[in-house]
């Protein structure tokens, strides 16, 4: 339906069972609104362009990223493996206290 659009409502049976009557029709206007929003979008500002490094100090910060890596993934590794050897050695002395007692 658009905008304005009339519709006339009336029972189809009521012009069959009595042809000589009067009969009652409603009218019912549909009035229909759009509403449009628009919102103003800010230019994104260019990204900067870095500079392309190759060659011997491209390997080299690679290299010392890697060290990096490996450094921080070994003091994790030492801090989960040393409670649990600390937890072992503890239970094994008490064995041995027991034993000797």
């Amino acid at each position: 339906m658009g905008q304005g659009d009339t519709i006339l409502i009336c029972s189809p049976q009521a012009f069959h069972s009595f042809p000589n009557t009067t009969h009652e029709m409603f009218n019912i206007t549909f009035h229909t609104t759009v509403a449009v929003t628009t919102k103003l979008a800010l230019p994104m500002p260019p990204k900067p362009i870095l500079p392309v490094e190759t060659g011997a100090q491209a390997q080299q910060e690679e290299q010392s990223s890697g060290m990096t890596i490996f450094f921080s993934l070994l003091v994790l590794g030492e801090c989960a493996f040393c409670p649990s050897l600390l937890i072992i050695f503890e239970s094994v002395l008490e064995r041995v206290k027991q034993d000797i007692g």
